[in-house]
């Protein structure tokens, strides 16, 4: 379904993204997952196609073996981004975002209240009228997250970015929004969970993509973390974590 091929990213001269390639499948649940700093988010924006003017990338992205056009973001390509509060305008309420997003799509035949509040009831907000009717300013990052991820449910986008969905929110939320996107993996939907998380990673993906300093450095299925043959930093990553969940009382953080 998506293939990346060769890709290179720079500044000026300086090279960000270093040879990338990668097949996501259709209905795969993969994870990108890395330390700050590694090109993870990075790697999003050239999926998208939304790089910073600054920056120039060569090598290939293919959607079902075609190239990008912009029609295909938002109808076939979504994401969801990190910060909720910052990805809606505050002047306009919700009822705007789900019918600009279905009519700038020609989803002439979703455009209508009861079926915004099906969505909104889809991804577990009560009082979807009330939701409609609310301004960004009124909901929480949580809810807004939700929000984001109807609009994709919404518009039936087949590819999914989510990039750190739960770094902005607070923990009883953040375990909310995972469970709301383990619902995803029962769809059709392919999804690519960007995240600096293990446990995260392992809770949603079927598979791993291990960054490190703008490289490619790590790809395997989920059930395999734990082998021999894992590269260098993946395994830095594991001890890592171990050590964070690690205490004097014996206590089991779940981080």
């Amino acid at each position: 379904m998506i293939t990346v091929k060769n890709l290179h990213i720079f500044h000026g001269k300086n090279l960000l993204l270093d040879n990338i390639n990668f097949h996501l499948s259709k209905g795969e649940k993969v994870a990108l997952l890395g330390q700050s700093g590694s090109g993870k988010t990075l790697t999003s924006l050239a999926l998208m196609h939304l790089l910073p003017k600054n920056l120039t990338a060569t090598g290939e992205i293919l959607y079902h073996n075609q190239k990008f056009h912009k029609k295909m973001r938002g109808s076939q390509i979504g994401m969801i981004m990190q910060s909720p509060a910052a990805c809606f305008d505050q002047a306009f309420t919700m009822h705007h975002f789900f019918y600009d997003a279905l009519a700038s799509h020609n989803k002439t035949e979703k455009l209508h209240e009861k079926y915004f509040c099906e969505i909104i009831k889809t991804v577990g907000l009560e009082n979807p009228q009330d939701i409609l009717a609310s301004y960004p300013f009124q909901l929480s990052g949580g809810m807004l997250q939700r929000i984001m991820i109807g609009l994709c449910l919404a518009l039936e986008t087949e590819f999914i970015i989510a990039d750190e969905p739960t770094s902005d929110i607070d923990c009883i939320a953040e375990f909310e929004i995972l469970e709301l996107l383990k619902k995803l993996t029962q769809k059709q939907q392919t999804l690519l969970l960007i995240t600096h998380n293990i446990k995260t990673a392992t809770q949603i993906a079927d598979r791993i993509l291990v960054m490190h300093k703008g490289k490619l450095v790590d790809d395997f299925k989920t059930d395999t973390l734990y082998a021999d043959n894992r590269h260098t930093f993946t395994k830095e990553l594991i001890t890592a974590h171990q050590n964070l969940t690690q205490n004097a009382w014996g206590i089991n953080f779940h981080v």
